[in-house]
């Protein structure tokens, strides 16, 4: 019998893997007789900006930001039958295998990301920085560590 992968697992698969056959710069490179060799970087050449990344936030530091960011969006990442237990209040239901084609609906601003324990979140935190979004958290524990409000989706 064949097993299938939930559709966050490909999501994921998809977020951490890369489509590019090029190496990344300094990496190893075949030389003229066939084997590795490393290049290094040019001589004078720029340094490379590093990725943002998302910040974890606890739920101490997430009931903080919920009460005092302006504009800040909160996202619900867990399926339809996950969030029949509550959910954060005023957090926008967007399954992760459905967040690519709905960022639209997104608005501008700083982003709060939870899931059940905060592993599928993450994920969806990082696609997000790649996305072009700057403030970007991720509830660390998720709805299970949450000990604020919840109420019915």
């Amino acid at each position: 019998m064949f097993r299938t992968c939930p559709p966050a697992t490909v999501l994921v698969t998809l977020l951490l893997s890369s489509c590019s056959a090029e190496a990344p710069p300094g990496a190893a490179s075949p030389g003229p007789s066939g084997p590795a060799t490393s290049q290094g970087p040019a001589p004078n050449a720029p340094a490379e900006t590093p990725m943002p990344s998302f910040k974890e936030a606890s739920v101490a530091e997430s009931l903080e930001l919920l009460e005092d960011t302006d504009n800040l969006v909160l996202i619900d990442v867990r399926t339809p039958g996950e969030t029949s237990g509550g959910i954060i209040p005023g957090a926008l239901l967007i399954p992760m295998q459905d967040l690519p084609g709905r960022l639209d609906e997104i608005p501008e601003g700083p982003v709060l990301v939870y899931c059940h324990v905060g592993a599928r979140s993450a994920a969806v935190c990082d696609f997000l920085i790649r996305q072009g979004r700057t403030e970007v958290y991720n509830l660390d524990g998720g709805i299970v560590a949450w000990t604020g409000e919840l109420v019915l989706p």
